[in-house]
């Protein structure tokens, strides 16, 4: 396999991945934030916390149907949690930080 085939390679299954974590974080995240929105809670840890965990569960789901080889189980767990983590954060930046320093300057 050529340099360039192997980057290619990775940057379509870094895709496959960060295209499931988004759907998985987008599906839990929004009633998330809805709720969230609603205790006025603006930290992004929360946020970050269900970005990891829908990932995982997904994951862990996933794990337990197919029979998985370990070593595969555990780039996996990684790699969605990791996926899922930088989609909730950039989603707190793009969206809730903003919103609530609107609030802070409106107020």
């Amino acid at each position: 396999m050529q340099a360039h085939e192997a980057i290619l390679l990775f940057f379509m299954v870094s895709i496959g991945f960060l295209a499931i974590s988004y759907t998985f974080t987008l599906a839990v995240g929004i009633p998330t934030h809805i709720v969230l929105n609603r205790l006025s809670i603006e930290h992004w840890l929360p946020y970050c916390l269900v970005g990891l965990l829908s990932p995982a569960l997904f994951q862990y789901f996933m794990n337990a149907k197919h029979n998985t080889p370990a070593q595969l189980q555990d780039v996996g767990y990684g790699i969605y949690m990791s996926c899922g983590f930088l989609v909730s954060l950039t989603f707190w930046f793009v969206s809730v930080k903003p919103h609530y320093k609107f609030r802070e300057v409106g107020s």
